[in-house]
């Protein structure tokens, strides 16, 4: 159906759901559509058979072919003086039918349809349980268009000087050096390759902005959310990570930067590299950790390096994390709303868990660290 014919059929169905009354005119563009489409009819009923629209009535205990033969039989009669007022019932019904082929404008949904990633089940004392995130970003490559990429990163690499996302992407030509902003959404992560071979492993709500070819004077990228770096050595050009309180500047080592809150974190798990903020800088080596707490770095020993490996080796780490931390992780890998019903409190916890459980076989884990009642109700965590 072409556009226009889409809005016409869209406005004659949303007239009529307020009551109006079509004019001679109105009604034989609605009947010439309908005739020059006639698929919209098997479309319409399979939708209400479905129960995927939402009525003022009971469809099961309306004969919705003769509803629609009538209606037809209106439209088409024009030889008819006066023509008869539709039932508001039928007026509505056929309205929001004809919406519900997706033809523009307000349509009134009962959305039956669940996100593949909800299942029903019986395990783990849930009802509903839902399936654990997957490798996927939405690539945007400014004033060239956007990308879905759902290949992760493997041991083949791209050729030196190119990036490699695991799949070729189209470019135009004299495009070889622009901006790549790299989302990651919920329920996803994502890893790649920059063009200076440093491998970079994202995790969900993050983002990583980069040029698709390094300058010769450095390596700079910008980050929202966490990631973990191997940086490539190159004494020539330092790797410098940018969030928006601190900048992570290093030349060939391995760190995590997690910036989702105003306190970010840096963990180094191997060579050197040096913080800034707020005009302070200080020099961290293999072991250590920085943390910006108020307007000052503070850094300490790293007793738990696992926190940064885990997301490159698929894991929630629970180490010295309390349980708000815990369920922002899980918020975050899993895509639910968290409904807390009771005070967490600030005890820290120890512990973890591969990150390709359901999140109901994850909850019994938390029941036995925290004691807490886990409940999941569609795309909810409950915490009683």
């Amino acid at each position: 159906m072409i556009n226009q014919d889409r809005i016409i059929l869209a406005e004659l169905a949303a007239s009529m759901a307020k009551g109006h009354t079509l004019s001679k005119i109105e009604e034989e563009q609605l009947s010439q559509l309908l005739i020059k489409y006639p698929e919209s009819r098997d479309i319409i009923l399979n939708m209400i058979e479905d129960q995927q629209v939402v009525l003022d009535f009971n469809p099961q205990s309306t004969n919705v072919e003769q509803e629609w033969d009538d209606f037809h039989h209106l439209i088409e009669d024009n030889g008819q003086e006066e023509r008869k007022i539709y039932p508001w019932k039928r007026i509505v019904s056929i309205a929001a039918l004809l919406l519900s082929i997706g033809i523009g404008s307000a349509v009134w949904w009962k959305n039956n349809q669940e996100p593949s990633y909800l299942i029903k089940t019986n395990q783990f004392g849930q009802h509903t349980d839902i399936l654990p995130g997957t490798s996927f970003a939405k690539l945007e490559v400014v004033g060239d268009g956007s990308y879905e990429l759902n290949e992760s990163f493997n041991s083949v690499e791209g050729k030196s000087g190119e990036l490699s996302y695991g799949q070729k992407l189209k470019r135009k030509e004299g495009s070889e050096n622009q901006i790549h902003r790299l989302n990651i959404p919920k329920r996803s992560y994502y890893s790649l390759v920059l063009s200076d071979g440093s491998k970079v492993w994202l995790n969900s709500e993050s983002e990583l902005e980069y040029l698709a070819s390094f300058s010769t004077k450095e390596r700079r990228v910008k980050l929202k959310g966490e990631g973990y770096f191997e940086v490539a050595k190159d004494a020539n050009r330092p790797f410098i990570v940018e969030t928006d309180l601190m900048e992570v500047r290093a030349v060939g080592t391995a760190f995590s930067v997690k910036s989702y809150t105003e306190e970010p974190k840096v963990i180094l798990t191997e060579g050197k590299i040096e913080v800034t903020s707020n005009k302070a800088k200080i020099a961290l080596v293999a072991g250590q950790k920085v943390e910006l707490q108020g307007n000052h770095l503070k850094m300490d020993k790293s007793e738990n390096d696992e926190e940064a490996l885990a997301i490159k080796d698929g894991y929630f780490n629970f180490n010295e994390k309390n349980i708000q931390e815990i369920l922002d992780d899980i918020r975050r890998w899993y895509g639910v709303d968290l409904v807390i019903k009771r005070p967490l409190g600030a005890k820290k916890y120890m512990g973890g868990i591969d990150r390709n459980v359901t999140l109901g076989e994850l909850c019994v884990l938390l029941k036995k660290l925290t004691n807490f009642d886990y409940v999941i109700e569609d795309e909810k965590l409950i915490i009683q």
